[in-house]
């Protein structure tokens, strides 16, 4: 296998860029699982040396249903990070996993997503990839069982996730069309304040 299919099946599996593939195939001597090992080795370094930049961009993702309900920020850089399709990835499938772990960080960050990895090892090979800091901000699980949760998601970027996102519990026996209308006019009222 030629250096060129190398550094092609490097990028395939790893979703590094082609400059960073191709030194780590050399650094390695053309053995491809040590180029791999390099590769996550220069993510993290990459990674923390992006830590000290600020992150005030990103989005807001809710997850759960009308009895539970979370609240993920995930901030990035620029708007431009955003909107990449690698970031909603990441982003909407932790959402998922914040939800299932009631907004405990640390929990979260421990988890295994769905390509084996954790949430942790996950941030690192995106920050690497992205060229970013990216950042798990605040997170809150609404749960009550005598309540009903309403959403409001304004500047969506793309399905669960938004720009500004509200959810309102309200406490309420009813299940009704009108409270669940109510519940999501009283959202939208609070993200135009």
């Amino acid at each position: 296998m030629s250096d060129i299919e190398k550094v092609k099946k490097l990028r395939e599996a790893t979703g590094a860029g082609f400059k960073d593939c191709n030194s780590a195939i050399k650094e390695s001597g053309g053995d491809l699982d040590k180029a791999v090992e390099i590769l996550r080795i220069k993510g993290i370094s990459k990674a923390s040396k992006k830590m000290s930049r600020d992150a005030k961009e990103g989005v807001v993702a809710i997850s759960g249903d009308e009895k539970k309900s979370s609240i993920l920020e995930v901030n990035c850089e620029t708007d431009f990070v955003a909107k990449n399709n690698d970031f909603i990835i990441f982003v909407k499938e932790l959402s998922e996993l914040n939800n299932q772990n009631n907004s405990n960080v640390d929990e979260l960050k421990k988890c295994k997503m769905k390509n084996g990895s954790t949430v942790e090892e996950n941030l690192v090979s995106l920050i690497a990839k992205i060229g970013e800091k990216i950042t798990i901000g605040k997170t809150i699980t609404i749960s009550n069982s005598s309540s009903i949760n309403c959403q409001y998601l304004h500047t969506v970027v793309k399905d669960n996730l938004a720009k500004l996102a509200v959810v309102v519990s309200l406490e309420t026996k009813e299940n009704s069309d009108i409270v669940k209308n109510f519940g999501k006019q009283l959202s939208m009222h609070i993200a135009a304040s």
